[in-house]
């Protein structure tokens, strides 16, 4: 259908947007300001100023908004114009302010946020029409890389000069059917799905929060009870590894023969790849020295920290964020590459029992781990 462009979008348009956005917000306010008054209580009532609601993240709203009503009305992409153009059309006075919100925070945001169903976040371009002859574009491109071997087979002044003209022209042409940059992401048939059949969550966990800010977001929190141990499967494993003539045991006193077994159940049920889980947006792996790391943790739960292995999946899937923290909290080995650690719980079923987990993803610099 076409491309919802914020910035862009029709008054009765921009309308509903307010409208939802004031709406999410004022469900949020009240919450907020039973916070704050817990907060005056403890401070000179006359220096207790409430602060703007959730200006740090106002723009999530905005898109969240935007994303749904593009999904329910039958937009293929949303998108919204670069720092530059907010600049000419506006004020130069501004410059900064654009930049980081609509070059850095938008986009850093939605690529996050769109990871989970494969969406991305990019500059394309359209002309006064919201369009883009991007065959004709691409077929150009080829003929400027015709000439430019051309030009390198060149034997005179003249023929140079010459195809130096063609591709001027050429790019010029180019340049004319492009049309102005922005960015843009495609919507995605599941994030589509999600979004209008689903919902999304509005207020989440983030760092920094107050034991009762937290309280406020996870008190209405539920875990899905969809992994089940299969435990069967789990016994043919193990029968299989004896037959093979390797002789582990959970009740092994080495440390590194507990980490061989498991390995090699993980190798099984297939755990050594990346994941995604949509409380946290954000996709990290679960590797072999990962799981060393959680056979370390475990102590004396082996054997359910094996039955775990067998649905680890559905573990993941199902888990909910309930603290973001950084490498200086108390415990952690300073690292200067650790960015976040990210906290989930999440459960899974052993017969009658229902057994809770523990997860934590640690984001660094350059991966994102997870470990048990």
């Amino acid at each position: 259908m076409g491309r919802l462009f914020y910035g862009e979008i029709t008054k009765d348009q921009r309308k509903d947007l307010n409208a939802g956005i004031r709406a999410d917000i004022e469900s949020l306010w009240d919450k907020r300001e039973k916070l704050q008054k817990e907060n005056r209580d403890i401070r000179n009532p006359e220096e207790a100023v409430p602060d703007a609601p959730f200006k740090d993240i106002y723009h999530e709203f905005i898109l969240k908004r935007l994303l749904r009503m593009a999904s329910e009305e039958g937009y293929d992409s949303i998108g919204w114009t670069t720092a530059d153009i907010q600049s000419e059309r506006w004020s130069e006075d501004y410059a900064e302010g654009y930049r980081i919100e609509y070059d850095q925070e938008m986009p850093k945001f939605l690529k996050k946020y769109g990871r989970q169903w494969g969406a991305k976040v990019e500059h394309s371009y359209i002309d006064e029409n919201g369009t883009v002859n991007r065959e004709l574009i691409v077929d150009l491109q080829k003929v400027m890389e015709e000439h430019r071997e051309d030009l390198k087979k060149a034997d005179s002044i003249e023929l140079v000069s010459e195809i130096q003209q063609r591709i001027i022209e050429v790019q010029k042409t180019i340049e004319k059917l492009s049309g102005t940059k922005v960015w843009s992401m495609d919507l995605t048939d599941s994030m589509k799905d999600t979004v209008v059949n689903e919902g999304q969550v509005l207020y989440s966990i983030r760092r920094g929060m107050t034991d009762s800010e937290r309280y406020e977001v996870l008190k209405d929190k539920k875990i899905a009870l969809t992994a089940k141990a299969d435990k069967a499967k789990l016994e043919s494993v193990l029968v299989k590894l004896k037959q093979n003539g390797e002789s582990f045991s959970y009740e092994s006193v080495k440390f590194q023969d507990k980490v061989k077994l498991f390995k090699k159940i993980g190798e099984e049920f297939g755990v050594f790849k990346e994941y995604s889980n949509r409380s946290i947006n954000l996709s990290f792996e679960y590797s072999k020295s990962s799981l060393e790391e959680s056979v370390h943790k475990q102590r004396k739960n082996y054997q359910r920290f094996a039955k775990m292995l067998t649905c680890l999946d559905k573990v993941i899937e199902n888990a909910v964020g309930i603290e973001i923290h950084n490498r200086n909290k108390e415990g952690y080995k300073t690292d200067i590459t650790l960015k976040e650690v990210y906290v989930l719980a999440s459960v899974f079923e052993d017969g009658n029992d229902i057994i809770p987990v523990k997860l934590e993803v640690k984001e660094f610099t350059d991966k994102k781990i997870l470990s048990m």
